[in-house]
């Protein structure tokens, strides 16, 4: 799991650099903001899946089992 907002890089700044360097480990994003724009940017950046915080847990959980197939 990797938040969007990172002191250093941003999640999507992460999951990019893992992925150009072959890393192919599931990454789910996470942020308080449950915004489109966001969502694309890090599931473009590589992420497997993207989960608002807000959500609740049972989201989280399919998100979870959907980086599992």
């Amino acid at each position: 799991m990797l938040d969007i907002r990172l002191p250093d890089m941003s999640g999507p700044e992460v999951a990019q650099a893992l992925r150009v360097r072959g890393i192919k480990a599931k990454i789910i994003g996470l942020s308080m903001r449950d915004e489109e724009g966001v969502r694309r940017q890090m599931l473009n950046a590589g992420a497997d899946a993207f989960v608002s915080k807000a959500a609740g847990a049972e989201r989280l959980i399919e998100a979870i089992r959907s980086c599992r197939r």
